[in-house]
């Protein structure tokens, strides 16, 4: 993609949305603090999402508000936040119930044995499910995006 390590750790990079993050800081300006600590030392996994922190119009974009007739308690729902190389789940009360807990999502991140979707995603809906993520993330590439 033309981008060096130096310009991912520096910022020094002709590409603005690269270069600074949405506080003023160089974007990846955590990475060498991690990167440069042994796995045993890092901590990644922060104190769990709550629903009041997943913004109103992500939740209204799945139809998905507190307010809703099926709102998030009642379908299986779980959330990664990245935030400067940590990771926040939330899990919903119906996801915990049926799927997985919070706990077993958080122990699943923290072993890095298997992916977290591994927890209930069979192994030959892996190419079909990747291929949707991913075309989440290529159509909300750019910050700020509207779900």
């Amino acid at each position: 993609c033309g981008i060096t390590m130096d310009q991912v750790f520096c910022g020094d990079s002709d590409f603005p949305i690269a270069a600074i993050s949405i506080d003023g800081n160089r974007a990846m300006s955590f990475l060498p603090k991690i990167i440069l600590k042994p796995s045993r030392e890092q901590h990644d996994l922060g104190t769990p999402l709550l629903l009041t922190d997943v913004p109103n119009d992500m939740l209204q974009a799945i139809d998905c508000l507190p307010t809703a007739t099926h709102g998030p308690e009642t379908r299986w729902i779980l959330i990664r936040e990245m935030k400067c190389g940590m990771s926040r789940y939330y899990v919903s009360t119906a996801m915990q119930r049926d799927i997985a807990s919070l706990a077993q999502v958080q122990d699943t991140w923290k072993a890095n044995e298997k992916e977290v979707n591994d927890l209930w995603l069979p192994k030959e809906e892996k190419p079909k499910f990747s291929r949707g993520f991913n075309q989440q993330i290529a159509i909300h590439k750019d910050p700020f995006t509207q779900p």
